[in-house]
């Protein structure tokens, strides 16, 4: 039972912070200086690569992580793209890990009147363990940014200057930096990303094309002129039949609302923040909504907290919203979150819903919960009303661009990158027995 609780925590622990993927690039057995590579044959089994590696890492050695187009991905090379936000990502992993196991003690403590045995087993994850798992995380997401960029070459993908230097001039704003103070700036660059404005700019542009070419090829833009090269791309269209289908599974949920009392925690990231980045957001949204759920945290106290807890990310333009104890007698003023609320009993709090919006045309990428305080229902609405098409189409959008990234970035993986199935899921294994 130890071994369960234990899988489970530090499961939990990784996969808030959008660690454990559809897959994840692993070890391959390829020269190069100052890269270590396993003895004998290429490793394949996850178990072992993750061994392998960690224990190679722990002795301070450089270990690759993946290939992508025949070139290495390095623990060294990730660490320098990781900068700054390293060493306090672990931390947060280990004060998530150091509360959840807290968390499972007392409560069997209190089920069983007596002491868990084998607590000790809890202190057993490393620093390294799960340096390397965020390293591992940092490596997938490059070789998806570099088999992006391919795609964009080949489509001749343009992107304006000027839509980049106007996301850095909103980045110099929200860090209070005047855009004529150019050594404010490389300070700025230097310190928290270790790059020159210049190499800075350049990784922007970068980061540009990455983000538009996945939005076009998850559908994001409708559909797609083929060019005269193969690629994965994938539609958002919704058809009538999934709505009505949709519909009838739900219908019980689409009792009009004639009041509504509740409150909603959210966090707003613009749409080209990095994906990396979006993971690790939702992961401490989750967090704090478990906690509410288990009595260890009221929504009052994150209401007040909110902005704190996701103050490293103010300066990519990430906006909070504690809105609590709202009470609304128009269903169409609810705004994001009436279909979830809809399904909700009262006192019962939502699961971390993600969606999408406009602020000032912008678009953002919206995380967020809700908890119902008190409803009142009538009669339910038909499926032609417009209200209920419009919902069914958002949500049904939603799922489809979720299951298209991961469908992409399978095929991704799958055309260019060494990829070991299941090595996340296995490291946290290798998290448990502190190898």
């Amino acid at each position: 039972m130890l071994q369960s609780r234990l899988a489970f925590l530090i499961v939990a622990a990784a996969l808030a912070l959008g660690l454990c993927s559809l897959a994840a690039p692993g070890l391959v057995a390829q020269e190069k200086k100052g890269a270590s590579k396993s003895k004998g044959e290429a490793l394949t089994d996850p178990d072992e690569i993750f061994r392998s590696n960690l224990a190679e890492f722990a002795e301070g050695r450089n270990v690759i992580l993946a290939t992508v187009d025949g070139e290495v991905i390095t623990s060294e090379l990730m660490r320098a793209e990781y900068g700054s936000q390293l060493a306090s990502n672990v931390r947060e992993i280990l004060q998530r890990i150091e509360s959840q196991k807290a968390y499972e003690i007392a409560t069997y403590r209190a089920e069983n009147g007596e002491r868990l045995y084998g607590e000790e087993d809890y202190e057993k994850v490393t620093t390294q363990s799960i340096e390397l798992k965020l390293l591992y995380a940092r490596a997938r997401q490059y070789a998806l940014s570099e088999l992006l960029l391919d795609i964009a070459d080949k489509a001749q993908l343009p992107i304006q200057d000027s839509n980049v230097r106007a996301f850095l001039r909103t980045q110099q704003e929200l860090a209070g930096i005047d855009p004529e103070d150019g050594e404010a700036w490389a300070d700025y660059t230097l310190e928290r990303f270790g790059l020159t404005p210049e190499a800075y700019l350049d990784r922007l542009k970068k980061e540009a094309r990455v983000y538009t070419i996945r939005s076009a090829l998850l559908g994001d833009y409708g559909p797609m002129q083929v060019p005269p090269f193969p690629f994965p791309s994938y539609s958002l269209d919704v058809t009538e039949e999934e709505k009505y289908e949709r519909y009838m599974e739900t219908e019980d949920q689409w009792k009009k609302i004639g009041s509504i009392t509740f409150s909603r925690m959210s966090v707003l990231i613009p749409q080209s923040a990095l994906k990396e980045d979006k993971d690790v957001i939702e992961a401490r949204l989750s967090y704090r909504r478990d906690q509410i759920e288990q009595g260890q945290l009221t929504l009052s106290e994150l209401a007040e907290t909110l902005e704190e807890v996701f103050e490293d990310y103010a300066e990519v333009g990430v906006q909070t919203e504690a809105e609590l104890e709202i009470v609304e007698t128009k269903e169409q003023s609810i705004g994001r979150g009436a279909f979830v609320l809809r399904s909700l009993d009262i006192g019962k709090i939502s699961e971390v819903t993600i969606t999408q919006t406009n602020i000032d045309n912008d678009p953002y990428t919206v995380i967020y919960f809700v908890q119902v305080h008190d409803k009142q229902e009538g009669i339910a609405r038909e499926f032609l009303d417009p209200y209920v098409q419009r919902l069914l189409a958002d949500e049904l959008k939603q799922e489809k661009r979720s299951a298209n990234e991961l469908r992409l970035d399978a095929e991704l993986f799958r055309r260019a990158v060494v990829v070991p199935e299941g090595v996340f899921d296995v490291s946290t294994e290798a998290l448990r027995r502190g190898q």
